[in-house]
């Protein structure tokens, strides 16, 4: 994750913008605004991208602290978070690996939370019973139907580190030396087996790094970081790789890098790496805290396309909006920007609920976590249903005319499913032509969230003649499910 403070300073800013924005939107909301002129989406199939693996979360650090919550607080979010019935079906899960041990001397630095506990908390010895909190939350996103899991690292434990020191080192300098790296990759392999054999989750990736770039990372921070410079990047993998393989675990689990802040800086990683530390990696992960359209499309052209690795955004948030349907529109139109350019496989957000003290129009999370630790759920946890509950695993990317529209189609179940996003404050008429399929269809079921609807079901729209039109409220997310189509 990106360090809160300079994170913070940097949403500020776009922040105090977009607040004048969608207070005037809210104003003219209110007046029933004529229809803008429409407009037409042309759906088209025979551009293929990515099939979905699916939408999720991290598990830091929100489930360090809630995994320990009165069993029917915790089962209720829980609920909410992960059954696709009557939650929104989240079911990508990255599992935290924690580096907090007796040794680490940065311990009382750390905010609430962020001190996570490691399955080694000194050298050679492992305590599985550590680190309860998260492993609750991950068996019970599995019991719910998560079935994508992926652990990753901030810091090696505290006693692998040159200062003992898990928030980082100096400045743009590495804090583990060549000697730990071996125990480094055998930690991370270790517990892939044990999450396989023990606990009955399947890491499909492990990540070892995150951010590795940055210069956030040093003694005096209040979260667990490391900075890793490129060649030790590119030393590492294969190590982890090999660890895998060693004990049998890369049977089911594979390596997946480098998770920098931006997608300019995973491609500048990725770029650094020699082609045998490529070849050990299955999957390429990137924050997209930063990255211009290009950046997105050199990863999705180059490394997904070209090298055959299959691309995840891995981590997104940003600070507090000017309103709730603000927060689900920014949230939306994130979706959209990496899902159009990047086509990630999967759309992983920062954190399922927020910290205590953040803004309840804040995208740090998706659920909204009060002073007094209570839940609730503003239009952006339902914005992101509109596309989890509704765009399953399996579905593959297609292509559209539109860049505010995203577009899956699921052949098993000869579903087509547009999710269209009007951040607008005028309501918009649109027509989807969906003529470039055989079978169009007869009817589409819109879901809608805006300021005063929750996913909401409307009636059906039928189709004619391969098409149909809709009009979309302002500032609105709709996803349109259209089945038997072929």
């Amino acid at each position: 994750m990106m360090f809160r403070q300079r994170r913070m300073q940097i949403a500020c800013v776009l922040s105090t913008f977009l607040t004048i924005t969608m207070l005037a939107a809210m104003q003219v909301a209110n007046i029933s605004p004529a229809h803008a002129a429409g407009y037409t989406v042309t759906v088209t199939p025979s551009q293929k991208y990515q099939n979905i693996q699916g939408w999720g979360t991290s598990m830091a650090w929100w489930a360090n602290i809630i995994g320990g919550w009165s069993n029917s607080k915790r089962t209720a979010l829980a609920d909410a978070l992960y059954n696709p019935t009557t939650g929104i079906g989240l079911n990508v899960l990255r599992y935290n690996f924690g580096a907090d041990g007796p040794g680490n001397v940065c311990h009382n630095q750390m905010k609430a939370g962020r001190n996570v506990p490691s399955f080694e908390p000194t050298k050679g010895n492992y305590v599985w019973t550590n680190d309860a909190n998260q492993l609750w939350v991950a068996q019970a996103a599995k019991a719910r139907g998560a079935n994508v899991f992926e652990g990753f690292v901030n810091s090696p434990p505290a006693w692998m580190l040159d200062n003992s020191c898990t928030a980082g080192g100096a400045v743009h300098k590495d804090n583990i030396s060549p000697a730990n790296y071996g125990e480094f990759a055998s930690y991370i392999a270790t517990i892939a087996k044990h999450f396989h054999d023990s606990f009955g989750i399947t890491l499909q990736t492990v990540e070892p790094f995150n951010e590795p770039s940055a210069s956030w990372w040093n003694s005096s921070a209040t979260q667990e970081g490391m900075y890793v410079a490129r060649s030790t990047q590119n030393a590492i993998i294969p190590l982890v790789a090999s660890e895998l393989s060693k004990n049998g675990a890369s049977a089911y689990t594979g390596v997946s890098s480098p998770d920098d802040n931006g997608v300019a800086g995973s491609n500048t990683d990725y770029n650094a790496y020699s082609s045998s530390t490529k070849a050990n990696l299955v999957q390429w992960n990137t924050h997209t805290y930063s990255g211009s359209d290009a950046d997105r499309a050199y990863a999705y052209t180059n490394i997904g396309q070209k090298d055959n690795k299959r691309l995840w955004m891995s981590e997104w948030g940003v600070g507090s909006q000017g309103s709730p349907i603000g927060a689900a529109l920014r949230l939306s139109s994130q979706v959209l920007d990496d899902e159009q350019h990047l086509h990630p496989a999967s759309w992983v957000a920062w954190q399922a609920v927020n910290e205590a003290g953040d803004t309840a129009n804040s995208v740090w999370g998706l659920a909204y976590r009060d002073a007094n630790d209570n839940i609730s759920y503003p239009a952006r946890y339902y914005a992101m249903g509109n596309y989890s509950k509704y765009i399953r695993q399996g579905a593959q990317m297609i292509g559209n005319s539109d860049a505010s529209s995203f577009t899956t189609y699921d052949a098993s179940a000869k579903t087509l499913t547009i999710v269209t996003t009007n951040s607008s404050t005028s309501s918009e008429t649109i027509s989807y032509n969906l003529a470039n399929f055989s079978n169009a269809g007869s009817a589409a079921t819109p879901h809608q969230t805006s300021a005063s609807e929750n996913l909401k079901q409307l009636a059906n729209i039928g189709i004619s003649g391969k098409k149909f039109s809709a009009t979309l409220p302002a500032q609105s997310i709709t996803t349109f499910v259209i089945p038997n189509v072929a």
